[in-house]
């Protein structure tokens, strides 16, 4: 009988980003993962952060009872197939058109905004959560499930088959998952399509696409205690480029969340490119906490980085107020104008002596280089805020997606 070897690496190449293959390595060896302190995660209260990372987290406390009452709810199939087309064609639009899309707070001249803490990126790569799940609970073995969540065991066998038959979407290939202490590893390979469904009301072009893009995904996430860990993922999806003419669009999805110095640092990078064009879009956002004040964040978000059109916006988020406000970079300070001429030599003419400031000196004329410059503003009131609704803030996204199981206690 041969023994299996514990560390099976698979390397997939999925094209090419800034001219370079996408290349994701997955090992199935749990990595170390820094956990010192759980400060960090409290200050902040990060269990009730907006992340689409928390649908596939979430499955290893779900009781398998709840998710299958979750997926035999009316809306629940319609949500998820119209999650899996919104996300592809996301990837297709920021792999094809290159236009940088800036957030529209950062061009709006309000100085804040009301803002749940939200590592999502933005809506659309939310719903990458909700298809994370999917293909996890329909690739999971009975072996693996265990290490997961003990209770999904025995429902695996029906849950695969209310996702395969019942909301109609067929995910191949296969899931691992490695725990080790307080570290948790699932690595998958994947592609995930839609199958037609009789009652589902759509066009030709949808059922077209539903045919030719075919979701790819290879990704590895790592969570240890605190909710620090990383995630990886390598995308890939078809689409028609032109009648007759297939092109694959390519993605890289990379986040990294950890405590350094006892602050919570968290960032993710995304990059998405195409056969013609391979370096189309990039986005990335750093989070990181400040170490007086606690409770907020400190936010880079970088649009088109490392590209020569790269566009920075830097944010402070208070996770308490929920509340983000810009920091504007401070104005350059004007050079002092030149002094008082010197009277001219010799042209026989009087000066006025400056006054005498009583100690034998003189008092030196007022300079004309200009005010001192001031702070930039501070978001201490609610002066600047605009008022609560379609603004983006917190009305307008719930922490928790339409898909998402709740997390038992």
């Amino acid at each position: 009988m041969k023994h299996r070897n514990p560390l099976i690496t698979t390397i997939v190449t999925l094209g090419a980003i800034a001219c370079t293959p996408i290349t994701l390595k997955t090992e199935k060896k749990a990595r170390a993962i820094d956990a010192s302190s759980s400060k960090s995660a409290s200050d902040l209260n990060l269990a009730s952060a907006s992340d689409f990372l928390n649908q596939l987290d979430g499955l290893k406390n779900v009781a398998a009872d709840a998710l299958v009452k979750e997926m035999a709810k009316r809306d629940y199939r319609a949500e998820l197939r119209k999650s899996i087309r919104m996300y592809r064609k996301y990837l297709i639009e920021n792999g094809t058109h290159p236009d940088i899309k800036i957030s529209p707070f950062y061009i709006s001249g309000d100085l804040c905004q009301y803002k749940n803490l939200d590592f999502n990126l933005d809506e659309t790569n939310k719903m990458l959560g909700a298809i994370l799940k999917t293909a996890v609970l329909a690739k999971l073995s009975e072996v693996n499930a265990p290490q997961l969540n003990k209770s999904l065991s025995n429902e695996l066998a029906a849950i695969g088959q209310i996702i395969l038959i019942e909301l109609g979407v067929k995910v191949d290939g296969n899931v691992d998952v490695i725990a080790v202490d307080d570290v948790t590893q699932t690595i998958g390979k994947v592609t995930i399509s839609l199958l037609p469904i009789a009652d589902e009301e759509i066009d030709e072009a949808t059922k077209k696409s539903d045919t030719i893009e075919i979701l790819s995904l290879v990704f590895n996430r790592t969570l240890g205690k605190h909710q620090v860990g990383t995630f990886d993922a390598a995308l890939e999806v078809p689409h028609e480029k032109s009648p007759g003419v297939i092109e694959k669009v390519q993605g890289k999805l990379t986040i990294d969340r950890k405590n350094t110095d006892d602050r919570f640092v968290h960032t993710l990078l995304l990059n998405v490119g195409s056969q013609s064009d391979a370096s189309a879009y990039s986005r990335k956002m750093v989070f990181e906490q400040d170490p007086v004040k606690r409770k907020t964040l400190k936010v880079t978000d970088i649009f088109n980085a490392n590209r020569p059109n790269e566009k920075s916006y830097v944010s402070i988020l208070d996770t308490e107020a929920l509340k983000q406000c810009k920091i504007e970079p401070p104005k350059p300070t004007p050079e002092p104008g030149p002094g008082p001429k010197d009277p001219p030599s010799g042209g026989g003419g009087t000066t006025t002596p400056p006054p005498s400031n009583g100690g034998g000196g003189t008092t030196p004329p007022p300079s004309d280089g200009g005010k001192p410059t001031p702070p930039p503003p501070v978001c201490d009131d609610d002066d600047n805020m605009p008022p609560k609704g379609d603004d983006g803030g917190v009305n307008q996204s719930p922490n928790q997606s339409p898909t998402q199981t709740p997390v038992q206690k």
